[in-house]
């Protein structure tokens, strides 16, 4: 029978204990064992393994060159037991291990990314997937495992009575153009005077959809002339240098404009708000998340305030 069905954890501990302080009644102690019964465990080794691994010398126990092949692997073997159970441990705690969150923009900026700073601040080893797209494709990475959870819209295709849903919140929309734009410095814009232009959005009409939907006349026309591009890069450089539109979060335009970025963009003052439908925090019913999933899940609720 081979050594590897044979020999246990035990063993091995005490062919590193015996390695390291030459000397079996100091083994011993440092295994909480007695030393008889440390004796009889290497009596017991030796005839697994058919030969005698020290020799007892005037200044200790000292290995033979078959003992010290056997420490070596024990070494090894008994150090990625330890690091197993410490990761273990860190799963189980949510310590390290992976997280993945689904957000629209606005909430990304407003609410995830503060709580994904928190997070790595507190568990550096976990690893955050941080996906943004458009509220369908959020509840369909939901429903497909592609999201712990998500911060989105709840599309009429998909059943509510499948999801965990705790409200969020609203998102106002704002009109972002270039500083060279002809409505740039206007005191007030109406939505009648939006048509005139074009307007430039990224991959899906979604959040001008919505708005038009829901807060903008359907008579304006407003998606009359569009350009739909796959980069947000091309999507800004065409407002920047046209006299294209586009519809973005408060709190991108927000970002876009403010002291950090310097964005040389206006945003309109219009006559009245463009508000979207509030976007949830959603999660499918039943769904067991990970630790270090539920630890993010709860840092957004609290940064949405929902209590947990």
């Amino acid at each position: 029978m081979s050594l590897a069905r044979q020999l246990k954890l035990s063993h091995l501990r005490l062919i590193r204990a015996i390695c390291q302080h030459r000397q079996l009644g100091l083994a011993a102690d440092s295994l909480a064992m007695t030393q008889s019964g440390a004796s009889r465990m290497l009596s017991e080794i030796e005839k697994i393994v058919g030969e005698q691994l020290f020799e007892r010398q005037a200044k200790g126990m000292v290995p033979t060159a078959i003992c010290e092949a056997l420490e070596r692997r024990a070494h090894s073997i008994l150090l990625d037991l330890d690091d197993l159970s410490r990761e273990v441990d860190e799963l189980r705690n949510g310590e390290t291990g992976v997280a993945t969150v689904g957000s629209v923009i606005g909430a990304t900026l407003a609410y995830v990314i503060p709580a994904v700073r928190q997070l790595k601040k507190a568990t550096p080893r976990v690893t955050v997937q941080l996906n943004v797209e458009t509220s369908h494709d959020l509840m369909k990475g939901l429903v497909e495992g592609r999201n712990d959870f998500v911060l989105a819209r709840l599309p009429p295709s998909f059943d509510v009575n499948e999801f965990e849903v705790h409200e969020g919140r609203s998102e106002i929309q704002n009109v972002l153009v270039g500083k060279h734009h002809p409505l740039a410095d206007a005191g007030e814009v109406t939505v009648e005077e939006l048509a005139a232009y074009e307007w430039v959005v990224h991959t899906t009409r979604e959040p001008i959809e919505e708005a038009s939907d829901y807060s903008l006349s359907d008579s304006v026309g407003l998606l009359g002339d569009t350009i739909i591009t796959t980069s947000e890069l091309a999507m800004l450089a065409i407002v920047e240098s046209t006299s294209a539109m586009t519809l973005l979060s408060s709190e991108v335009t927000s970002f876009l404009t403010g002291p950090s970025i310097g964005a040389k963009f206006r945003v309109l003052p219009l006559r009245g708000p463009i508000q979207l439908p509030p976007y949830h925090l959603v999660q499918l019913k039943g769904r067991q998340l990970s630790p270090a999933g539920r630890r993010l899940k709860a840092l957004v609720m609290t940064q949405l305030g929902i209590a947990p």
